[in-house]
């Protein structure tokens, strides 16, 4: 299974479980470290953006970003903006 692979099932899954347990996530990309989507780095994406941007089709074999779960509330920000205000500040 590649990389690529890998992380797509784990997003997957995670979002299953957000949906089947009724907890409310978006997702916030880590990509400082990665020359294809460091643009993206700390950005607060919905599931299917997620899909959209890091499909298997779309994704370099070079792509070392990870997306992560966040809480949001139920206007869809984030719960804990302090962290959230610490990975953008990575990009400087």
């Amino acid at each position: 299974m590649s990389v690529n692979q890998s992380r797509f099932d784990k997003l997957y899954k995670e979002q299953n479980d957000a949906v089947r347990l009724g907890i409310k996530v978006k997702y916030i990309c880590m990509s400082v470290q990665c020359p294809h989507h460091a643009d993206l780095h700390g950005e607060i994406l919905d599931y299917d953006e997620v899909v959209k941007i890091f499909s298997i089709e779309n994704v370099p074999d070079g792509c070392r970003c990870a997306c992560t779960q966040i809480l949001v509330d139920d206007s869809g920000n984030p719960i804990t903006p302090g962290a959230v205000e610490r990975i953008r500040n990575q990009k400087t």
